[in-house]
Parts: C-alpha cells; sequence; structure tokens
C-alpha cells in the first residue's frame, strides 16, 4: 500500500447518472503575475483579464472559475474587449499583433500585424470595426481582415483610443494637452487631455474622462465635436494619479495611484465608496454592466471582486501558480528539480508521478509585509542526492519592483538523509532604480550542452545545434512568457522547458510536446498529456475543471473519463511497466465498483436544466439567505439536492416529484464569510444535471469557530479476554491536544469509556451535539475494537459486546455517521481508530478466520467477528482516486483498511494512529506545506506516511469519506 502513497488521488461518484458533455479540460492556473487589463461581457456573465505574464483569462463569474486560458501573446497586452454578442473578445499587445478569440473554444480566429506597436483598441459599434492607435492610427475590419491606415496629425505617437457609442472615436497621446475627434472621416481637435474614457453602454451623449492632472471630466457630444461639460472631481496634479476608469448609469469607479478603488456619483461629484486591498500596486478596475458589484487586478496575480452596496469583497479569483526559474533533469535522468520564483524547491518524481520532496524558504511576517521574497536562482549542482541551490533573498524599496539588497545564499539538500545547511555568500546593495529582477536572473539556466549537442533558450524558441552544425534545429514551445530555463536528457532523449507562465512542458524526440506539468500551490500539481488526459495530486482538485461554452464545471463530472493516470504515464517515456499496470487494473477496479454502485455514466442522457439565483445579493448581513431555483426537465425531476460548503442540507419536497419544471426559492442558513451553494437536479430516470454554483459572502467576520469533541474509548469489556491498554488513554490524549490548538475558540467535551459505551446508550451524543452552530467543529473520535460480521457490516465493540455476533450489541458504524448527519455544523470530521475502520470491498472480500493473534509487543484491535482478504485493490484506489460516491459531508479518517488491523504497544503507550495523530499535531509536523496551520487533508496525508513507517506496514489508514469543499483547519499553534 505505501507505495501508492506518493501517486495522485483522483475523483469520486455520485449515486445517480451524471450526463457528461465533454468540454475543455481546464486548470484554475490563475496569472502568474499582475493583472493589467480587464473587460467584463456585454451580458456580464463572463470576464477577461489580461497579466504580465501574456495570457488572457477568461472567468465565469457566478463560480469565479476559470473558463479557458488564451495564450498566443508574446508580449505585454495593452487592451481587452468583447465584440458584442460576447463571442469575439479581441486583444492588442506589444508583440506587434491583434488577435481575435472565440471566447466559446478559445481558439484564435483572426489575427493581423502591425507595422508599429499597438498600444490601443476600441470597437466602434457604428459602422463595426475596430481602431487601433500605436505611432499611427488604424482602422481594421474584422469580417474583410483588412487593416487601413488612417489619415491622422503627423504629431507625437498615439496611445488611446475610445471608440464612443455615437460613432465617434477619441484619440491621442497621454502627455498631450489636448486629444482628437475623428467622425466618419474627418478628424477634429479636442480640448482636454485623457489618460482614461469610458461610457456607460445606453448613453449617446455622455462620457467621462480622466486626466493627467487627476482631473474626471465629464463631456458632451455636440453636433460636431464633442465638447467639455463639468469636472467631478478635481485631481491632485499628480501626473498619472489615476490608473484606470469605468462608469455606468450615474457611477464612476477610478483607481487610484495610492491603489483605491474609488466610487463616485456622477451627478453630484460626491465619493460613495472606497475599496482597498492588500497590493501595492493595481492598474485595472471595472463595474458589471448591471448588477452592483466591481472588480480590480493587482500585482499580486489576483482579481478581486468587490460588492458596490456595502463595500465588502466578496472573494478572490486567485493565482494559483507560480513562476518557475529552473527545471533541471536529476543525472539519472528520473526526476525534475524544480526552482520556484516564491522560494520554493520540489524534487519531481518522474518514474512514479509523485513530488518526494518539498521545501520552501519561510520568511518572518515583518519581512513579508515588507515585500521580502526568497526566490530559487539555480541548481548549481547535484549528483544523485546531494544538490547544490542558488538562492536569492531580495530586498525592495517600498511600492516599487526596485531592490534595495540582495542577499546570496548557498543551500545544500542532501534529499536521502534530509539535512541542509544554509550559507550566506555576499550581500549586494543597490540606489534607488538600479536592481530589478532581471538583473538577477541566472541565464545559465537557459543553456544545456555537451559533446555533442548545444541548447539554448531564445525567448519562447528552443534552439538546438548538433556537432557546432550552424544549422538550428529548434522549436518553438507553448510557453505564454519568455523561457527561464531548458534542459535535455540523452539517454530518455527527452526535452523539458520551463517559464514564468508556471508551466513545465516535456516534449518527445521529435521535439513535440508530450505533456504539461502544472505547479500548484506547494504541494500540488496537475499533469496533462496532448489528449486531455491528466493526472492530480488531490489537494489540485479543486483547480481543474470543464469549460463548455460560457459555462465550467467542476471536476466530479468528467473525471471518471478523463482522469486516467495510465494513460498519461504512457504518454511519457517514464512510465514503469509495472506501475502501467498497476494503474491499469485499479482503473477496472474503479469501473468495477461504479457499476456495482449503479453509477454508470450515459454520455448521450439528456440532463435536467438548472438555474441558480441569490435573491440575497452576493452579500448579505443576514444569517440567512433566499436562493432561487429553476429546474427543468423532459422528463420530470425527481428532486434537487442542495450542498452548502459540501454538506448536503436538503432536497426539495416530494409535491416536486415528476413535474417538468420547478420554480421554488430556498433559506440557507450561512456562516461567517464566503459560502459555497451547489444545487443539483436529478429527473425521474435518475440523471443529474451539471452542478450550479454560486457564492454568497455572509458579512460578518469569520469567528473562530467551538469545537464540539465526542470522545468513545473502551479498553475494558465485560469479556476480559479482549481488554485492550490504551483505547481509553487515547481519548483523554487526544483531548488534550486539541485544547492546545489556537484554531478553536471554546471547546466543548463528552467523553464515553469502558462501562458508559453501549449500543443503546449514546442517544446523548444527540443532545450534545444539538448546541453545535453552523460554523462550529465538530469531532467523534472512537478507539477501541473494530470488527465485520458475516455480511461484512462495520460495527464498533461495546463494553458488552457479543464478539461472536456484533450485530447484537456492537455500534454499527451508521449509527455514528448519523448522529454526525444530524447535527447543523458544516465541519464534521469522525476518526475512528479501530481495525477494518476502512470501507470494505463486498464484490471482492473473502472471509478468513476472525481471530488474531495477540502478540507480545503489539496487540491489535481486533477480536471475534469475521476476516477478510480483499487484497489492496480497494484501499489502492481509495489512494490513487478520491472517492466520488455521493457525499454526506463528512471526513471520516480509518486508522486502517477494510481488511487491515489496528495496532497498540506499549512502546507508544498509544495506539499507533493516536500516537502519530498527536505528536504530529503537538509538533507541527503535520503542517506538511508550512504556512503555519493544519487542515484535514494535511492531517490525513501526514497520518498515510507516518503510521505504516511505525508499523512496518501492519496499518495504513485510509479514509471512508471525505468532503473536499471543507478542507477545515485542525490546528493553529
Amino acid at each position: 500500500m505505501n507505495k501508492f502513497l506518493g501517486l495522485i488521488t483522483l475523483l469520486c461518484f455520485s449515486s445517480f447518472l451524471w450526463s457528461q458533455k465533454n468540454g475543455d479540460f481546464v486548470v484554475q492556473s490563475g496569472h502568474s503575475s499582475e493583472v493589467t487589463q480587464l473587460a467584463f461581457s456585454h451580458d456580464g456573465d463572463i470576464f477577461a483579464s489580461a497579466g504580465m505574464d501574456h495570457n488572457i483569462i477568461l472567468w465565469e463569474l457566478e463560480s469565479g472559475k476559470q473558463l479557458r486560458m488564451l495564450a498566443g501573446h508574446r508580449a505585454t497586452i495593452n487592451a481587452i474587449a468583447f465584440m458584442p454578442g460576447d463571442s469575439i473578445l479581441a486583444s492588442c499587445s506589444n508583440d506587434s499583433t491583434i488577435r481575435f478569440w472565440d471566447t466559446y473554444t478559445g481558439k484564435e480566429i483572426a489575427s493581423t500585424k502591425t507595422t508599429f506597436l499597438p498600444t490601443a483598441m476600441s470597437y466602434n459599434k457604428l459602422n463595426r470595426k475596430w481602431y487601433i492607435t500605436a505611432k499611427i492610427c488604424y482602422e481594421y475590419d474584422l469580417k474583410s481582415n483588412k487593416l487601413t491606415v488612417l489619415k491622422s496629425p503627423k504629431r507625437r505617437p498615439f496611445n488611446y483610443v475610445y471608440a464612443l457609442n455615437s460613432g465617434t472615436v477619441l484619440f491621442g497621446n497621454t502627455k498631450s494637452i489636448r486629444h482628437y475627434q475623428l467622425r466618419d472621416t474627418t478628424i477634429v481637435k479636442g480640448n482636454g487631455s485623457i489618460l482614461y474614457c469610458d461610457q456607460d453602454a445606453d448613453d449617446m451623449s455622455q462620457f467621462v474622462t480622466a486626466s493627467k492632472n487627476g482631473n474626471i471630466n465629464l463631456y458632451h457630444e455636440g453636433d460636431k465635436k464633442a465638447k467639455f461639460k463639468k469636472t467631478l472631481k478635481t485631481g491632485l496634479g499628480k501626473f498619472n494619479e489615476i490608473r484606470d476608469l469605468s462608469t455606468r448609469d450615474d457611477l464612476i469607479l477610478y483607481m487610484t495611484k495610492n491603489n483605491a478603488a474609488c466610487l463616485i456619483n456622477k451627478q453630484t461629484g460626491l465619493e460613495e465608496k472606497v475599496f482597498l486591498s492588500n497590493y501595492y500596486k493595481a492598474n485595472a478596475v471595472k463595474i458589471h454592466p448591471s448588477k452592483d458589484l466591481i472588480i480590480t487586478g493587482a500585482n499580486d496575480g489576483k482579481i478581486y471582486l468587490w460588492d458596490i452596496k456595502t463595500g465588502v469583497l466578496i472573494r478572490e479569483f486567485k493565482s494559483n501558480s507560480s513562476s518557475i526559474n529552473f527545471a533541471k533533469f536529476s543525472p539519472d535522468g528520473n526526476k525534475v528539480i524544480l526552482g520556484y520564483d516564491a522560494g520554493l524547491i520540489r524534487v519531481w518524481d518522474l518514474q512514479y508521478g509523485g513530488t518526494i520532496r518539498t521545501y520552501k524558504f519561510q520568511l518572518t511576517n515583518r519581512q513579508m509585509k515588507k515585500g521580502w521574497r526568497y526566490r530559487v536562482l539555480s541548481l548549481t549542482d547535484h549528483n544523485d542526492s546531494l544538490y547544490t541551490f542558488k538562492v536569492a533573498l531580495t530586498k525592495p524599496y517600498p511600492g516599487t519592483v526596485y531592490f534595495k539588497e540582495t542577499r546570496y545564499y548557498d543551500f545544500t539538500w542532501n534529499i536521502n538523509s534530509n539535512q541542509k545547511t544554509f550559507t550566506q555568500r555576499f550581500v549586494n546593495n543597490y540606489d534607488l532604480g538600479v536592481a530589478d529582477y532581471s538583473t538577477i536572473v541566472d541565464k545559465q539556466n537557459l543553456v544545456f550542452q555537451n559533446d555533442s549537442i548545444f541548447i539554448v533558450g531564445n525567448g519562447t524558441f528552443v534552439d538546438e545545434y548538433l556537432n557546432d552544425d550552424a544549422k538550428n534545429t529548434g522549436f518553438q514551445t507553448p510557453h505564454s512568457n519568455p523561457l527561464t530555463s531548458v534542459d535535455y536528457h540523452l539517454d530518455k532523449d527527452i526535452y523539458i522547458t520551463a517559464s514564468w507562465d508556471g508551466k513545465v512542458l516535456l516534449y518527445n524526440s521529435n521535439r513535440k510536446m508530450i505533456a504539461s506539468l502544472v505547479a500548484l500551490g506547494v504541494d500540488d500539481f496537475v499533469i496533462v498529456n496532448t489528449d486531455n488526459y491528466y493526472y492530480a495530486t488531490k489537494g489540485a482538485l479543486q483547480y481543474v475543471g470543464f469549460a463548455d461554452g460560457h459555462e465550467i464545471q467542476s471536476f466530479q463530472q468528467f473525471d471518471l473519463e478523463y482522469n486516467r493516470p495510465e494513460i498519461v504515464y504512457q504518454s511519457i517515456p517514464y512510465g514503469n511497466s509495472e506501475i502501467i499496470s498497476m494503474l491499469e487494473k485499479l482503473h477496472e477496479k474503479r469501473m468495477e465498483r461504479a457499476k456495482s454502485l449503479g453509477l454508470n455514466s450515459d454520455p448521450n442522457a439528456d440532463p435536467p436544466q438548472v438555474k441558480i439565483t441569490s435573491l440575497s445579493g452576493p452579500v448579505t448581513k443576514s444569517s440567512e439567505a433566499k436562493v432561487k431555483v429553476v429546474a427543468t426537465d423532459k422528463i420530470g425531476i425527481r428532486n434537487c439536492q442542495v450542498k452548502i460548503d459540501g454538506v448536503p442540507t436538503f432536497t426539495t419536497t416530494k409535491y416536486h416529484f415528476g413535474k417538468t419544471s420547478i420554480d421554488t426559492t430556498l433559506t440557507v442558513k450561512l456562516q461567517g464569510g464566503i459560502n459555497k451553494i451547489e444545487i443539483t437536479a436529478i429527473n425521474t430516470n435518475n440523471v443529474a444535471s451539471l452542478s450550479k454554483t454560486i457564492y454568497i459572502r455572509y458579512d460578518k467576520k469569520p469567528a473562530k469557530p467551538d469545537l464540539y469533541f465526542v470522545g468513545i474509548g473502551v479498553s475494558e469489556y465485560l469479556d476480559s479476554a479482549k481488554n485492550l491498554k490504551y483505547a481509553t488513554k487515547d481519548i483523554v490524549d487526544v483531548e488534550n491536544t486539541l485544547k492546545k490548538s489556537k484554531t478553536f475558540n471554546k471547546i466543548h467535551s463528552m467523553t464515553l469509556f469502558n462501562h458508559q459505551v453501549g449500543k443503546d446508550s449514546l442517544g446523548i451524543i444527540d443532545d450534545f451535539l444539538a448546541s453545535a452552530k453552523v460554523s462550529d467543529a465538530v469531532i467523534v473520535y472512537y478507539a477501541g475494537h473494530g470488527m465485520l460480521n458475516k455480511e461484512l457490516e462495520y460495527f464498533l465493540a461495546t463494553y458488552d459486546n457479543n464478539f461472536f455476533k456484533p450485530e447484537e450489541k456492537g455500534i454499527p458504524y451508521q449509527q455514528l455517521e448519523d448522529k454526525l448527519i444530524a447535527c447543523e455544523s458544516r465541519k464534521k470530521l469522525l476518526f475512528l481508530d479501530a481495525c477494518h475502520s476502512g470501507e470494505v470491498d463486498t464484490n471482492s472480500a473473502i472471509i478468513k478466520d476472525g481471530d488474531v493473534e495477540i502478540g507480545k509487543e503489539i496487540i491489535f484491535r481486533s477480536a471475534g467477528g469475521v476476516a477478510i482478504d480483499q487484497g489492496e485493490s480497494l484501499d489502492a484506489v481509495k489512494a490513487v482516486f478520491a472517492d466520488l460516491k455521493e457525499s454526506n459531508g463528512i471526513t471520516v479518517i480509518s486508522s486502517a483498511g477494510g481488511a487491515d488491523y489496528a495496532v497498540e504497544s506499549d512502546q507508544w503507550e498509544n495506539g499507533a494512529f493516536t500516537y502519530c495523530l498527536t505528536k504530529g499535531l503537538k509538533s507541527g509536523q503535520t503542517d506538511l506545506d508550512a504556512n503555519g496551520v493544519t487542515t484535514v487533508s494535511d492531517l490525513l496525508l501526514y497520518l498515510q506516511i507516518n503510521v505504516p513507517i511505525m508499523t512496518h506496514g501492519y496499518q495504513v489508514p485510509t479514509y471512508r469519506t471525505e468532503n473536499i469543499d471543507n478542507d477545515f483547519v485542525l490546528w493553529k499553534k
């Protein structure tokens, strides 16, 4: 089982049929650098962002998910805009191209090159032509693909252009005191400088401009030309104080030089709201065309969504990838060593597919607030296990990209012994404006050379020369940013490239790309081959989805078809034949299990359709929200299922059964902060719709949750021959450990020991958990014997247990689970430190002798009942694939697999599972990504790695169910 722990976890099923309409596989990577441009579609359902990473991203507003990335520009993108109908997005860039994209497919449908670098573009709805500025002004007809140079004043280069609703086109230079107005073929001068301009979609006469002195001015269209009307806001006289401008109705939104997004009233000129987040440089703002929402973009790669009415930050559209400074092969070619601009080192095992080592350089809170950053610049030396890295710590001047100081270090890491040395080499101090990031980039990362070949990265191209031949046999890479690293392995005949776009790409001997690695967060990644088959770490599942037109669906509904690690392994020349064979068998096992649960997927089924709308708005000050649900189906609706933060809350009533249309309003309880609401409709043929998701922020600062802890421990039994030594101590130790966590406000405890534990004596737990609120956490922890009966049903031993017939007096597993289901909490966790506590594969399990010999040093927490042999198949499937059967919102962590045993020993004075859990939390070792907290998924992975080591393979923790949507924090020091 251990060999599976480094592999990825895949996905689960539901108890109904998914109708799968194949979409485009999308990794939620976000921008890896500053966001510079924003644009809403005309209907407001989606928006586009452009970044310094040269990428354009389309986002679905309601779900906050990335629809697709439009990659093709090779330089800074200066403008993006939707055409009417929103099916086409236009962009222009310093790579001298103007490109047009199909927003439903992400394909480039047209492009044209300009002689001079295009600085801005705008669509004229009246004559259906585009206007582009550079050193000259262009007119472009997309239908005929014709680019025409306009006759324009021969003055300084132009760097802005705005086509008004009336057909008038404004253009000019931001440094000029005047601008120009084009009407049909006539150009006239206009008074006043323009930095930015915007106009309400329904306004034919007025538009708003921002000037270089910081003024916001209102203009009115006259008979011959547009004229200045009045100044709405007087600036401070500083050049370029305003960085962007957007208007709608009576609202004007602008971004200031001090990073405040300010909202003023067009009629009064009075300030109404100020939106300010934690970035130190922000450039882009936009008002939603119809809803009371705004978006702002910043240099941290994030996009922020705000509520106009309350001024509350609703949520962030995050950057999930990190810029990569180098990707190099290990000497044996089986590993890739990655160095990140975010101070992260990762050793990625290509042969087995898992990240086997990760190290992140840590900063103090003070250093982070001041903008200091560790950067892993290069791999200077390496052999089989010893790696030496060049690392820089940069200290910037506040609010700039320039460095005040750079400290250089040698970091040596033996990945076998895990020994590390960190030695400072020298310090560079700079005058203001002298040094930026480009000065410390290690150009050697872009070169590979041996006796027969010379390879060098050149922009996004790989130049390759053989045996001093002057002929270049290189190739163009799909990277959207310039390469930071190239490497080649002669024996494997495989190339690798990396870029600040956050991607690592692999190429075969024909120089064709075969796979893409996208690193996410600290420990997670997704690998995708060219046929869109993928595999991903468990933590990466939230970052993948499938886009169909302007809609995005989560991975669960397509994962069965596309999450195929065995196919991905066959795509790259690293696949170990035994591993591939194992993964093929696991996929077959997964399909068998799906069929046995009635979880077949019918791609031709016609699913119900669902629409969901928040009547309370995206932000509410109430603890309850009204959600309107509309569902239709040709056959008839069975019900609509509602989940909040992954926890099922209710289904629609029986009165809706069989109706072809449902229009109802639901009332849902909220917890402070963001609440994810997901609704799925199922028809009478058991076919489910694609889920619809919205987010509602309850405008109440999330308070520390209370913890309700229920501990059930049985060491002493009526049949004293079955006594255990440490089960009750386990409960006490876990309770005391959790009391030291700073995650929780108050801890409410209930413990039941030995004779207190009976099949009919657990009713008091229901009363205890009834006090738990929506935002509180509930943990139930059982330690004692676990048993299977002859029907392979699972029971937990009571004090007066009948070990030969567990069903008579044992606690059915479902009974504990039901107690958690019944309580309001959305943070629910059940621990089972007992034998056979994992899920049993009833189709392949073989019953064998139920008694286990009790050793002198190790005691097995199983006695009586039956034992089974189901091989490693189900446990392996659960290690490689996340479980997609319909979730009840509870995460159930089992100390052992369904066919395996849990153990205790005097050397630990605990059960192995509990000892490892308490020690890991108190020592901080469970914080695998070094972010200061331990989440449920952190703890599970830690236990899966360390318990087998402690028990010499006797015991491997697993899970029965998990709530991927609510991976809450358990421990904070």
